[in-house]
């Protein structure tokens, strides 16, 4: 019986995900070891830059199901396109397999712009199917921005 992907289809609003690897059952909880962002528009929909004299100032947070803030990574300043991929790489557990967000935005002393933002649910990508180890990577495509979540798996009790 030939596995199925374990992330084949578009989310709610129309971003494509993809594995890097198929997942197991199992009580699992996802540690992110890197957030990557691969790739990322350099001007905003109404085509203006993120910053007016330097690249935009990205960070990412993850909210939980809940709507809590899970996760805010610090600041990489003045990013150019030379730069990318361009590693966010602080480790942090998500404890709860329900829905999360990750949005990915450009710091600015007014406020903070939101770049792009993803679904995800750690549930779904430890408990996708039988016979294989849970993914190492997970890709997420949406628009012009595609970031991958860099994962180590640690056992429930």
């Amino acid at each position: 019986m030939p596995r199925k992907p374990l992330l084949r289809e578009a989310s709610v609003d129309g971003s494509v995900l993809t594995s890097c690897l198929y997942a197991v059952p199992g009580s699992m909880r996802a540690v992110v070891t890197e957030v990557e962002v691969r790739s990322v528009p350099f001007t905003t929909d109404e085509n203006e830059r993120w910053d007016l004299f330097s690249g935009p100032d990205l960070f990412c947070e993850v909210y939980g199901p809940s709507g809590n803030l899970v996760h805010a990574t610090k600041v990489v300043s003045d990013v150019r396109p030379s730069d990318l991929p361009l590693t966010l790489d602080e480790t942090f557990s998500l404890t709860d397999p329900g829905p999360h967000i990750l949005r990915l935005l450009d710091a600015d002393i007014g406020g903070s712009e939101i770049i792009n933002r993803v679904a995800f649910e750690p549930g779904r990508l430890a408990d996708s199917g039988p016979g294989a180890g849970p993914p190492r990577c997970v890709q997420f495509e949406e628009g012009d921005t595609k970031l991958q979540l860099n994962l180590s798996w640690k056992q429930l009790p």
